[in-house]
């Protein structure tokens, strides 16, 4: 089901404030009190949008397909945060490689362990990657492929600007009233009627809080896990774990 327009957005607004609704023909030129109200609402969204980092509705995805001897890749413009345990390597029977969980390590761990075997290993590449680690602009692989591997990862999207009337917002149709509360906050407090704006500032913080218990507080899960990586000593006398040698 399609979410809802701009134009609906602010025309929702208008009539909560008893004021005239917009033509799609005057959208892009709107003044006054109609083009205050198409700046509530994109208002009240930024608001709802930082307020959390991981909203369901900004989820995404993305699909990278590695370099030969190239350890590391930059995210997507629009990512806002990353899922590092959802890294994954997919299957491919051309490379003959299955598909399998990429394990996060941290930086520090991949230069002292890791790096100059990748370095080493030049444009070739070693083999096919088993950890992910992050970096200032995204993330590198390790070892280092040897072939265009293809790797998939799931992340939280930064919304884009609504601008033209058709535009959509990202967040579902059921919580249009999130907005339109976030919408007569924000045009309240352009017109400076605080008492009006206290008000609708109240209502909008109950209604994002109903919100994040039904997107995710009620999804999380409270149990604990470990992190510890478990050292195996083999015959050759050095311990290693799953993902390197140490």
């Amino acid at each position: 089901m399609a979410n809802t327009t701009y134009i609906n957005l602010v025309n929702q607004l208008l009539r909560r404030l008893n004021e005239v609704e917009i033509e799609q023909s005057d959208f892009a030129s709107a003044r006054g009190v109609q083009a205050m109200a198409k700046d509530a609402i994109n208002s009240a969204i930024n608001e709802i949008n930082m307020q959390e980092f991981e909203w369901p509705f900004n989820a995404d995805s993305h699909s990278e397909t590695l370099v030969a001897g190239t350890e590391e890749y930059t995210f997507p413009t629009d990512l806002k945060s990353v899922d590092w345990e959802s890294f994954h390597l997919v299957k491919d029977d051309a490379l003959n490689t299955n598909g399998h969980h990429l394990q996060l390590i941290s930086k520090d761990v991949r230069y002292k362990y890791l790096k100059n075997k990748d370095d080493n290993s030049g444009s070739d590449g070693l083999s096919v990657p088993s950890v992910i680690y992050p970096t200032p602009t995204g993330f590198g692989v390790s070892p280092s492929p040897d072939e265009a591997y293809e790797i998939t990862y799931n992340y939280f999207k930064k919304p884009t600007q609504l601008s033209a009337y058709s535009d959509q917002s990202t967040i579902d149709t059921i919580y249009d009233e999130i907005i339109i509360q976030g919408g007569l906050y924000h045009f309240y407090m352009f017109r400076d009627n605080s008492e009006q704006a206290d008000r609708a500032l109240q209502r909008f913080r109950q209604l994002i809080n109903r919100m994040r218990t039904i997107l995710i507080n009620s999804g999380q899960d409270d149990r604990m896990r470990s992190t510890m990586l478990v050292k195996r000593k083999p015959v050759s006398g050095m311990y290693v774990n799953d993902y390197f040698v140490v």
